[in-house]
């Protein structure tokens, strides 16, 4: 997937993929009708900080959820992919998380 790095206008590519919207290390792509979000994920436990030694901190979002089964808290929740192991997958909160902070 190619990233094109923009200010805040929108730009797109024939060859390939337009980015729409970026904030911070926030990067919205568009694949033809496919979207992904990357995050990129700082640990703040000891057990976010082994997942990111583990796994790599650029993950993406698979999917988002204001409500999840084993947590009363209400959302937003990312359930998200690591990039550097597509296998490794988990749900993380976006803004109260006790292992991570989006960066």
């Amino acid at each position: 997937m190619k990233k094109l790095i923009v200010g805040k206008a929108k730009a797109s590519n024939v060859c390939g993929p337009a980015l729409t919207e970026q904030r911070a290390s926030v990067t919205v792509l568009e694949d033809k009708m496919n979207f992904v979000r990357r995050v990129t994920l700082v640990g703040i436990s000891q057990k976010g900080k082994n997942r990111i030694n583990e796994c790599g901190e650029q993950w993406e979002v698979i999917k988002t959820d204001n409500k999840v089964l084993f947590s009363p808290i209400a959302g937003p929740w990312l359930f998200i992919q690591a990039v550097m192991n597509p296998s490794k997958v988990r749900w993380i909160h976006e803004l109260h998380d006790e292992d991570f902070v989006i960066q």
